[in-house]
């Protein structure tokens, strides 16, 4: 989720555009199995380390 909040970041055409990093798991049909998201600037500030892995985790959105 890091990897992808870094990318749409440093896209300056999309990066006022979104605040949320967001994937969905879904089977065959779409229908949706899981989804993870996570705030970009959260995901930014681990990458940079300024925060813990553990507060990382506490700030990652997950649904099964």
């Amino acid at each position: 989720m890091d990897q992808l909040s870094c990318v749409i970041f440093d896209d300056e055409f999309v990066r006022d555009k979104f605040q949320q990093t967001k994937v969905n798991l879904v089977d065959e049909k779409m229908k949706i199995l899981a989804s993870v998201s996570v705030s970009i600037e959260i995901a930014l500030k681990r990458v940079e380390d300024k925060i813990t892995l553990d507060e990382y985790l506490r700030n990652i959105d997950f649904k099964l």
